[in-house]
Parts: structure tokens; sequence; C-alpha cells
């Protein structure tokens, strides 16, 4: 096992010497030295998918430029998220992107801003039933925390613990997984709808 470290630590530190800045950059190196060690019979036992740290300057060019978001992580977890949100805001819907956000009922208040009239059409807070017993509110309750950026040229998901600390889920099954992630909280939202109609 100690000679697979030296092994990965050699064929990996070209890119951290050159200082590898994305985290793109560095799974399509991770990925050819996987390959390579495979290939040379030296381990066939890196896996292909990883959860890599991002930092600020990482994510913040996914809050800047998607057009599709979905936050499901409670406001005070992500502040400078919701700042780099409202400076994209600037009197003008242009360039807005389409905001979705599931919180927990009794946080609802607190993104009461965030539903004002001029937003109308572009930001939808969604939370479960009051008493907290649909698949919403289990769904935004389970602790596991995400934020999801598509289009203008970006598709991240990011597991979430607070300002500071973001995980990259990086690979082929996380790439397999995340479509079937918000169809599942799309079915959430609906069903959830509907319910309260019928309520």
């Amino acid at each position: 096992m100690r000679a697979l470290y030296v092994a990965l630590f050699f064929a990996l530190a070209p890119a951290l010497g050159q200082g590898v800045q994305s985290t793109d950059d560095f799974m399509r190196f991770y990925s050819l030295v996987r390959q390579a060690l495979c290939t040379l019979k030296i381990t066939c036992a890196l896996p292909a998918d990883l959860v890599l740290p991002v930092g600020y300057d990482n994510y913040r060019p996914s809050v800047e430029k998607a057009q599709q978001i979905l936050l499901m992580v409670p406001p005070e977890r992500i502040t400078r998220v919701y700042a780099l949100l409202a400076g994209r805001y600037q009197g003008d819907k242009r360039g807005w992107p389409n905001l979705k956000i599931l919180v927990d009922q009794s946080r609802r208040k607190d993104l009461a801003g965030w539903e004002r009239k001029e937003l109308q059409g572009y930001v939808t807070v969604v939370s479960g039933s009051s008493d907290g017993d649909d698949a919403l509110s289990a769904l935004v309750g389970s602790g596991l925390w995400l934020a999801y950026f598509q289009g203008n040229g970006v598709d991240k998901m990011y597991i979430v613990f607070g300002n500071d600390l973001w995980l990259e889920p990086q690979g082929p099954l996380v790439n397999q997984i995340k479509p079937l992630a918000l169809m599942a909280i799309d079915l959430i939202e609906a069903a959830s709808k509907r319910e309260k109609e019928v309520k």
C-alpha cells in the first residue's frame, strides 16, 4: 500500500507543482494518471470518482455566470452566495438567473425579500408543509445541503457545509446522478404542491 501512495504522489506531483487552478483540470490530470497506473499494471484500484474541496474563488464564477441555480442550503450557511446574487441584480432583470431555493417551512420568512415583486418569475422559494411530514420537508431536513449551477457553460454541483467549506463531487458516477437528483427534487416539489392544493 505504501508503494501505491508513493507512486500516486510522484504521478500527481507535476500537476500540484504547476498549481492546477480548477477541479476540472485536476480531474483531467488525475484521470490520465489513473489510466496510466492501471495500464502499467501498477494499480487499477484508484477510484474514478472523487470529492474535492473548493474555495470561494472556485465556486464564485459558477454563482456569477449560471442561468439556473438550485440552492438547498440554510440561508445563513451561504451568505457569500446571496451577496453575489444580490450583486447580479442591479434593477435590470436581464441576465438574472432562474433561482430555486428549497428551505424548511420555518425558514421561509428569512427569504421573503427574494420573492419580491420585481423578481417574480425568476426566484422561487419552495418549502414543505407546515407540519413537516411531507417528502420535501424530509429532503430539506436531511442535512445534505446542495448547490447546483447550470447554464452559460456552467454545470457544477457542490456539497455545502458553510461559506468556507464546499466540496465538489467529480467523476462519471456523479455526472449520472446529477440529473436524477434534480428530477427527484422536481417530482417531490410537484407532489408537495398537489398535496397543498388538495388540502
